[in-house]
């Protein structure tokens, strides 16, 4: 199936039980260690996959889960220049502690703070954006988040850029490495990471269109160190959106596509560009061993912008129809923990 997916994207999965495997005595089926050569051999299939591929990778085994390769970076002498653009005002929590993790951190060895600052009058947080080497970028407009992050986006001077809620935390220090190395595949037009609640709970894993009506995060408030379904929680994988909290992209697409939508007030910008993602025929990744803490509770309120919705239903009401590509039909779109669609879900 590698060496097929080099020579066409024609690929489709066809959404309709069709066969029922066979789990015989001995076979990978019954137990997964039934094979204990298959895990070397499915790395070494991916590695050739890769070497075919021109793509630079280290890989090897998962060692918690069986059956899955794991793709790191190779050591290298240059990574490109990344920014990474923070909207804020005031909070000096949640700033102080979105850029500590960053400064203290990210070991990705070319980067900058592009800090876009609605007004702050906070005297503390005015004295966190002083105490570290970043760059401000006075918003002194209403708060719309896509204006916000489309001037941070022009004050920039890196390749790669980074949109990125104040309300985030680092985990992981290598995640711009895996971001930017994903990224750099050029059929690869955005990517986003794993964000976690602060109890170790997922609160982002990918988007799926439909969900709501309009569009959802999956697999919300389940463990961060379980599989997820198939390795959907473990594994690089395609989405049709990540979202806005920490989204990287180059910032020449940025651009070329227009930046976030500055109709969207509040929601959904960030499901808009992804879709436009798409629609200029690049894909978008989903990155797990890329991990931040999101204190989204700490900085989001119960307000949702009704016009938001309707604007993103009449955009983008067609694909929404259809379905989102990398979700199942035949799973629930109200729950978005890979159960099955229930008798009275409508299907699309």
């Amino acid at each position: 199936m590698l060496r097929l997916s080099e020579h066409t994207q024609r690929i489709r999965h066809v959404p309709h039980i069709l066969y029922h495997w066979r789990a015989t005595a001995g076979s990978i089926a019954a137990d997964a260690n039934a094979k204990g050569d298959v895990e070397k051999l499915q790395v070494a299939a991916v590695r050739a996959h890769l070497e075919r591929k021109g793509v630079a990778a280290r890989v090897h085994s998962d060692p918690h889960f069986h059956h899955h390769a794991v793709l790191e970076p190779p050591p290298r002498a240059h990574w490109p220049k990344v920014s990474i653009v923070i909207p804020t005002r005031d909070a000096r929590h949640h700033i102080g502690r979105c850029l500590a993790s960053i400064f203290e951190r990210t070991t990705y060895p070319d980067f900058e703070v592009v800090a876009v600052d609605n007004g702050t009058t906070d005297r503390t947080a005015r004295a966190i954006l002083e105490q570290y080497r970043i760059r401000v970028v006075p918003y002194d407009e209403p708060f719309n988040f896509s204006r916000a992050n489309n001037l941070g986006v022009a004050a920039a001077a890196g390749e790669y850029v980074v949109l990125l809620n104040n309300d985030t935390e680092v985990i992981t220090p290598d995640w711009l490495q895996l971001l930017v190395f994903h990224l750099e595949q050029p059929d690869v037009g955005a990517v986003g990471p794993l964000l976690l609640y602060p109890d170790d709970t997922v609160q982002h894993a990918g988007v799926v269109i439909g969900a709501r009506g309009t569009a959802d995060h999956v697999m919300r408030h389940f463990p961060a160190e379980t599989d997820g379904y198939a390795g959907s929680l473990s594994c690089t994988r395609e989405v049709s959106a990540v979202t806005g909290a920490c989204l990287v992209c180059r910032r020449r697409d940025y651009e070329t596509l227009g930046g976030l939508s500055e109709l969207y007030a509040t929601h959904y910008q960030d499901v808009d560009f992804c879709l436009r993602v798409l629609a200029s025929g690049r894909r978008i990744l989903f990155v797990p061993q890329a991990r931040l803490y999101h204190h989204e509770s700490a900085t989001r309120g119960t307000y949702y912008d009704f016009v938001d919705r309707l604007l993103l239903r009449d955009t983008w009401g067609d694909l929404i129809t259809r379905g989102d590509p990398y979700y199942n039909r035949n799973l629930s779109l109200a729950r978005l923990d890979y159960t099955l669609r229930g008798a009275d879900e409508v299907t699309a």
